[in-house]
């Protein structure tokens, strides 16, 4: 395999690994500058990959830092997706899908945009999906500890003590609020993230 798509794969497998949590979430990945193929053009995949790597899709988190997901469909009602395209970069929450839009990155990105996401962080990662016993969306998770960057890959196998979730059509700052109140060891992780996503 071409060393520029073998960069490309593990960007979308979420293979990257990043440095310790300086204590500051990272910047949110910009779905807006992907790079748009020219119709008719040849796509250079090391250009496509350096697209991706720029604005953060597929990249880990940094270690020990909590990780507020929020796992979507592109098939979930308009509205909903709307409301939590536009809450999750406040809060520093990342949108988890569970395959590409149409078999497409350049497809999901555009979807993203249209629904006025174009600053939502998104991660491709039908793994996450299986490691917390994902069921419906959408379903907003808080892990921390191993369970935030776990790799494991088996149904179930985030540690039940390393996260929570909270699964149905609600605002993000409804099930941080809902953490808070009946997940006490969570209680301040929420809190904080509720906090930075008030606007």
């Amino acid at each position: 395999m071409h060393k520029h798509a073998r960069r490309l794969v593990l960007a979308l497998a979420c293979a990257v690994v990043a440095p310790a949590w300086s204590g500051e979430f990272p910047p949110p990945h910009r779905i807006d500058r992907l790079l748009r193929p020219q119709a008719g053009g040849a796509i250079d995949l090391g250009e496509v990959a350096r697209g991706y790597e720029a604005v953060g899709v597929g990249a880990m988190p940094h270690a020990g830092a909590p990780r507020l997901l929020v796992f979507v469909s592109l098939a979930m009602p308009d509205g909903s997706l709307r409301r939590l395209a536009a809450d999750a970069p406040r809060a520093g929450a990342v949108l988890v899908l569970r395959g590409l839009h149409e078999g497409s990155m350049v497809r999901t990105a555009a979807r993203i945009r249209q629904l006025g996401g174009g600053n939502a962080a998104i991660q491709v990662d039908p793994k996450a999906f299986a490691r917390f016993g994902i069921e419906q969306v959408p379903t907003i998770v808080l892990a921390r500890g191993a369970a935030a960057t776990s790799a494991c890959q088996e149904r179930g196998c985030a540690a039940p003590g390393d996260f929570v979730s909270v699964a149905g059509d609600v605002t993000l700052d409804y099930a941080l609020e809902h953490i808070a109140r009946g997940t006490p060891r969570f209680a301040a992780e929420a809190r904080r993230l509720r906090g930075r996503g008030a606007p």
